[in-house]
């Protein structure tokens, strides 16, 4: 069932290229990637979608395992998956589209564009949003969920209302905060006058063709048929309730997203450059578009984890070798790093 196995779900160009040149049987590849996947899923430790692209040809692609905890349905290659924190890219990206606009500058001040927020806002900048530096502190989720809090943008939006300080002063340290992205959709919504899924939809996704991506506001999903639902190991399915903004994507979505990004399609290099800056101190700092590495001025590797309850993804682009995997599961494991890896060794 899964040997040789091509899905026709990766746009125009892809689907042109299968049918100009015949995919060959059982490359070694393909074999050494479908015994490995299977002894993955077999010993528990793999329930998920994968996809191995390199120079435009699908070297692997199969689904394994289940969309729901009572296993009653099979994943398939167009099942969407929460991204986790990969879903911050979205609103760093929509900024600096504003930004090559003319309708928003990286110096802007979070009290110009919200003035609802305290004297502390004045200090923020946009490019402190981005890179994490604001300041702004952890969400405390343990405390909204123990209290059975239906959290929201609004809600999160209101509590910083009630904030009276920051942790430090703005591009001084590095605080990973999910403020920062919620407050980075807020300014997209303030000066484009869209929701931020409707901005999303018309100035990003359509225009250049990617399908597979959609917000949704609440969790849990419910429909198996579209979402892989989250499970843990022993299939009880994640009982976390909020109504957030979730990006999820399929295989095909996440493909075009991160290809189409990478080669400035979405926005250009230097907006490229200014997602890629990271706080300049000492320990593993994330910038908004994951982990990104530049050489001889073009982006040479870009990788994003993500998690979120049970679901886990992650996306690695090795552009100089043209080749790129998306791992999406909805069964953690916490191993997705370990399997990348692997993969390039395959490959290699």
């Amino acid at each position: 069932m899964l040997a040789c196995k091509f899905y026709r779900v990766f746009g125009n160009f892809l689907l042109l290229f299968t049918f100009l040149y015949a995919w060959p049987s059982c490359s070694q590849p393909e074999g050494d990637m479908a015994s490995y996947f299977t002894d993955l899923h077999e010993a528990g430790t793999f329930n998920g979608n994968v996809l191995i692209v390199q120079s435009d040809s699908v070297l692997y692609s199969a689904s394994f395992g289940y969309a729901n905890g009572a296993k009653d349905r099979r994943l398939d290659a167009d099942h969407l998956f929460g991204l986790g924190s990969i879903y911050k890219e979205f609103p760093a990206v929509a900024i600096l589209q504003l930004v090559e606009k003319g309708r928003l500058s990286l110096e802007d001040r979070l009290s110009d564009l919200l003035p609802q927020f305290p004297a502390w806002a004045g200090q923020i900048q946009m490019k402190h949003l981005l890179n994490y530096t604001s300041g702004l502190a952890r969400v405390d989720w343990p405390t909204y969920f123990q209290a059975d809090t239906l959290v929201s943008p609004r809600i999160l939006l209101r509590d910083l209302q009630q904030l009276e300080k920051l942790e430090h002063a703005p591009g001084s340290n590095y605080i990973y905060s999910n403020y920062n992205p919620i407050l980075l959709m807020a300014i997209v919504e303030k000066r484009s006058g869209l929701p931020f899924d409707v901005y999303l939809e018309d100035n990003i996704l359509k225009p250049h063709g990617i399908e597979g991506i959609q917000i949704e506001h609440k969790f849990p999903f419910t429909d198996d048929e579209q979402f892989a639902l989250p499970f843990d190991g022993e299939f009880a399915e994640d009982d976390l309730a909020y109504e957030l903004p979730t990006i999820c994507g399929s295989l095909s979505g996440m493909y075009q997203w991160m290809s189409k990004l990478d080669s400035y399609e979405i926005v250009s290099k230097e907006s490229m450059k200014q997602l890629s800056k990271k706080y300049e101190g000492e320990g593993n700092f994330q910038v908004a578009l994951g982990v990104s590495e530049w050489k001889k001025d073009e982006l040479n590797y870009h990788s994003h984890h993500g998690s979120s309850g049970n679901y886990e993804c992650l996306i690695q682009h090795y552009l100089d070798e043209e080749f790129l995997i998306v791992l999406l599961t909805n069964q953690k494991n916490r191993n997705l790093f370990d399997i990348a890896q692997d993969v390039r060794g395959m490959v290699d």
